[in-house]
């Protein structure tokens, strides 16, 4: 098994290796990065690897796919601000000579827009969308060594313009049952942009994150951390327009912090730390912090709670229902809803 798990952590290095080039500057596709787990985004919005029955978390890391989520069907609605709005839906099924299966389709819809020229003159409305349909297998390769992968295909359509696209998804999740502990590995967003917006092509989202859990001998808490895009060590951005931002007295220019304050804040935009409280099987409470969101989307002069994230889950009868909100600015914070179920507890 060692040997095994020595095969695929080089594998996503040598991955990742190829394609580092990728993480400097802006990439197209962000929407893929999108949270459609109400429970993910409580636990920090990129990676929560407890390995339980939870469908949802199989959708952004294919490796926790297990046979416990054969024929369930998931439906997920996110409340963004300026009415953006969200919605997914997604089914598993288990196929015992090739592992678990799944399919999902992602809808992301901005509203509409007002088309005028520079005089102010109106020609109607326009929409933008953007779509991804994603297929995801699982299985587990060895003892509590599990193995999964995705592929997506995206559309994006914004006025004339429209782009498609391919990215893949490969995850690996170890198990330690009697320490109660999960630890994930996962490379997403590996692709390409085929067709392009205007003739320019973009880079994707890659990244690669690794995910720990543990669950405590004798309490109801699962604690999570997470160490987000690994292969881009600097994630700090400077925005001049920042009021906080110190700078000298007579040249004007920005004071930078020191050696040491440089490695904190940069190491700390790595982390997302998250918190789960389960004292019902049937119920749980979720709460995250999330260093670089709060860095990135606070308001200078009112950071409040940004970068925080909370939310719940709740089981009647064979529903399960998930709520989650993520704390952006003031401005405005999505909402996260799913409901899942199991179609064979209904259909024999």
């Amino acid at each position: 098994m060692n040997k095994k798990i020595y095969t695929l952590l080089t594998m996503l290095f040598v991955l990742s290796q190829s394609l580092l080039a990728q993480q400097a500057g802006s990439s197209t596709y962000r929407f893929l990065l999108m949270p459609n787990s109400p429970r993910l985004a409580a636990m920090g919005g990129v990676m929560y690897n407890k390995y339980d029955e939870d469908f949802s978390l199989s959708l952004h890391n294919p490796s926790l796919l297990q046979e416990e989520m054969g024929k369930q069907i998931l439906l997920s609605f996110i409340d963004y601000p300026s009415d953006i709005s969200a919605i997914s839906a997604a089914y598993a099924h288990n196929f015992e000579k090739i592992g678990m299966l799944s399919a999902s389709i992602n809808y992301l819809n901005y509203g509409k827009f007002l088309e005028v020229d520079e005089m102010g003159n109106e020609y109607g409305s326009f929409s933008a969308q953007d779509f991804f349909t994603q297929i995801s297998w699982g299985r587990e390769l060895d003892t509590n060594l599990y193995i999964g992968a995705s592929l997506k295909l995206i559309n994006s359509k914004y006025y004339n313009y429209s782009s498609f696209g391919v990215a893949a998804d490969v995850a690996t999740t170890y198990v330690i049952p009697y320490k109660r502990i999960s630890m994930s590995l996962l490379a997403q967003n590996v692709g390409r942009q085929i067709i392009t917006y205007a003739g320019s092509r973009e880079k994707l989202p890659f990244s690669i994150n690794a995910a720990f859990s543990q669950k405590l001998k004798h309490a109801p808490f699962t604690y999570s951390i997470v160490w987000q895009n690994l292969t881009n060590w600097d994630l700090t951005f400077k925005d001049p327009n920042d009021p906080t931002i110190q700078r000298d007295a007579i040249t004007g220019e920005i004071i930078e912090k020191t050696n040491a304050g440089k490695f904190v804040d940069k190491t700390l935009r790595h982390l997302v730390v998250g918190v789960e409280f389960q004292p019902l099987k049937a119920f749980s409470l979720r709460m995250a912090y999330n260093y670089q969101r709060r860095q990135e989307l606070k308001l200078p002069t009112r950071p409040a709670l940004s970068g925080f994230s909370w939310g719940f889950g709740i089981r009647i009868s064979k529903f399960h229902f998930n709520y989650s909100r993520s704390i952006y600015n003031p401005a405005g914070s999505p909402n996260h809803i799913s409901i899942s179920t199991r179609i064979s507890d209904f259909v024999k």
